[in-house]
């Protein structure tokens, strides 16, 4: 345990919340993922899984009957029930870990937005460094930054009702058939094994193929914020589908979304595209979006680095030739 001691656990019944309540409550309230590492020659059958019904998510039949999965170490849902004897760790926000299974919730929330303001199609939907994103196809729009603020209304009504992820897995042919007018998803599915069986998780109305961790319910996403709107293309393949990426950040405080909220602000003060044309040092074309052409001042700032550069180049009796060797 993370202080040192052991817990008894019902396998199957026991959650890592149940057991981070034991410790304290401050500890219930800022877990947000566990890990799990089991005991020497114990494995996990399955992993707690549920069939469910295309037509029924929710509604539990008998366990699938699989080959037994090894997990150590593995990132496990707060409200997931321990299958045996095991070593347990709760990551709170402020980990990699925490932040990866907070923000990968987040991005269910805002998939789920998106579906019941603007009817979208989602794709897929990763945290990323700083947040998370999802790209959906939209059919004769885009969305632009006027847009935000309906989805973070709609975000904040899901965040209210403290919907709860539930996980559940399905074989192949049940989830071809429950996706079966999300192209986008059918693919990914079909490119399982025919064997294969599929994790979901629902929050609300919103189902997806996802393989977890998650948070235990959408009210832990205290601050939510949508950032920004992009084109996108399926698998990053401009042949493909035109795609909308839509980003957010979500925080387990509000303090925290404030202090983002600044960090971004100073940023945009300081980025080279905004200083270059307020100064006058560079010109940016439709023609060729990623290339900045220089304006006179910005051609002598430039080469008077060139020659900076040159002149250490001879006090330190460089060699290009010699160092491409």
């Amino acid at each position: 345990m993370p202080d040192g001691g052991t817990r008894p656990a019902v396998a199957g019944v026991t959650t890592p919340l149940d057991v981070a309540a034991a410790i304290s409550k401050s500890l219930a309230k800022e877990a947000v993922v566990a890990k799990v590492r089991w005991r020497a020659g114990v494995g996990v059958s399955g992993g707690g899984r549920r069939r469910l019904r295309a037509r029924s998510l929710g509604r539990p039949s008998p366990p699938l009957v699989s080959p037994p999965v090894q997990v150590d170490g593995a990132l496990w849902d707060l409200a997931r029930p321990l299958e045996s004897s095991c070593t347990l760790e709760l990551a709170k926000f402020d980990t990699p870990d925490g932040k990866h299974a907070f923000w990968h919730s987040s991005a269910h929330v805002l998939g789920e937005a998106l579906e019941q303001c603007y009817g979208v199609k989602l794709t897929i939907g990763p945290p990323v460094e700083e947040g998370f994103y999802y790209d959906c196809a939209m059919e004769g729009r885009s969305l632009t930054e006027a847009d935000f603020g309906a989805i973070d209304v709609r975000v904040a009504a899901i965040v209210k009702e403290k919907q709860p992820f539930e996980r559940a897995v399905v074989t192949r042919d049940e989830a071809l058939s429950m996706f079966a007018e999300n192209k986008f998803k059918l693919e990914i599915i079909g490119g399982l094994p025919e064997e294969a069986t599929v994790t979901l998780y629902r929050c609300g109305p919103m189902v997806d193929l996802c393989r977890g961790p998650h948070l235990p319910h959408t009210g832990y996403l205290k601050a939510a914020k949508t950032t920004a709107a992009s084109a996108a293309f399926w698998r990053a393949d401009a042949k493909n589908d035109a795609l909308q990426r839509v980003y957010g950040v979500t925080f387990p405080d509000k303090a925290l979304l404030a202090d983002y909220t600044h960090r971004m602000e100073e940023a945009k003060k300081r980025d080279h595209r905004r200083v270059g044309t307020e100064q006058d040092l560079t010109l940016f074309h439709p023609l060729s979006p990623g290339c900045a052409f220089f304006m006179p001042a910005g051609a002598r700032v430039y080469n008077a680095l060139v020659d900076y550069v040159k002149g250490l180049y001879w006090e330190h009796e460089f060699d290009e030739g010699r160092a491409g060797a």
